[in-house]
């Protein structure tokens, strides 16, 4: 879905690939990581399920996957090894390899609450929400600290605009880890989707104040900023974000709509013919074009 306040159909096409939030919506995509970490009895294959983990940490998939291959035969019943080597086959893109692993572990025990999680991750990235929201559910239920499972279940409940019960699962997600800034940014993203713009500011704020290095949080506040029409604090924090991160198009972009707002043409021209030199894709190429041409056109 994408839903944003009025004012934001400046760029037009290039505003709509100019969302600062992890997935179209403004707020978090659904892609929490993985739970990565294989933990075994220790006297159960440990060992050989840490250096397998080290390789994988290492994307060093090929030796990974024959690693755990020789875990599973040796330890059959494991399913702690199927979690693993099922995160390794989604790293590798193999979503039903993944899928099926994680199947596997849930009926030799399925009480893990990571294995539930691990494959609603996996189910996100075919776009099967359902299945991945009653995941996400039953890992919550398994583990009701698990902030990350409430994190993913809040981006599909903000999805469906169901905005009470995706706030509440991100302000969990805040309770229970009050020094994580992609908490307070994911709950920004849902209170900005639902309108609550000061409480939006807030949450970006404090994203900044705990990560200061990530640029995305400066860019999420300056896209509010911009909304606002406080263009002074909306240039200051896209130009924060490209001192983080110079090689992000979007920053440039958004620093385009402020120059363009406040008629100062050859930097939003700049702005934009940098964030050209950058696009991702060659429909982001030519949105940006479109813009340089409205403004080349008006002088």
């Amino acid at each position: 879905m994408a839903h944003h306040p009025a004012g934001h159909a400046v760029l037009g096409i290039a505003i709509a690939t100019f969302v600062l939030g992890i997935c179209s919506c403004s707020h978090p995509r659904d892609v929490a990581t993985k739970e990565e970490e294989a933990v075994a009895p220790a006297n159960e294959a440990s060992q050989e399920l840490k250096e397998a983990q080290a390789l994988s940490n290492q994307h060093k998939y090929a030796e990974a996957l024959t690693a755990y291959n020789a875990i599973i035969g040796a330890h059959p019943k494991l399913a702690e090894a199927y979690i693993a080597r099922g995160n390794v086959y989604d790293s590798s893109n193999q979503k039903e390899s993944a899928i099926a692993d994680y199947n596997t572990a849930i009926e030799l025990d399925n009480t893990v609450a990571r294995a539930y999680y691990n494959r609603g991750v996996s189910y996100i990235s075919q776009g099967k929400r359902d299945l991945a929201l009653a995941d996400y559910t039953r890992a919550i239920e398994l583990d009701p600290n698990y902030r990350s499972a409430y994190l993913n279940r809040s981006n599909i409940y903000g999805q469906q605009k169901k905005y009470d019960l995706a706030l509440a699962d991100a302000t969990m997600a805040v309770t229970l880890d009050e020094k994580n800034p992609r908490s307070y940014a994911a709950r920004g993203d849902l209170y900005l989707a639902s309108g609550r713009e000061n409480d939006a500011l807030s949450d970006f704020t404090k994203a900044i104040v705990l990560d200061s290095n990530d640029a995305a949080y400066y860019g999420r506040r300056g896209q509010l900023y911009y909304t606002l029409k406080e263009y002074d604090k909306a240039e200051e924090d896209f130009s924060a974000a490209i001192h983080v991160k110079a090689d992000d198009y979007r920053w440039y972009a958004g620093r385009a709509l402020v120059y363009k707002a406040i008629g100062r043409r050859d930097q939003a021209l700049a702005d934009l013919k940098k964030a050209q030199s950058m696009a991702p894709t060659s429909q982001v190429t030519a949105a940006l074009q479109r813009e340089i041409d409205v403004i080349e056109q008006s002088h």
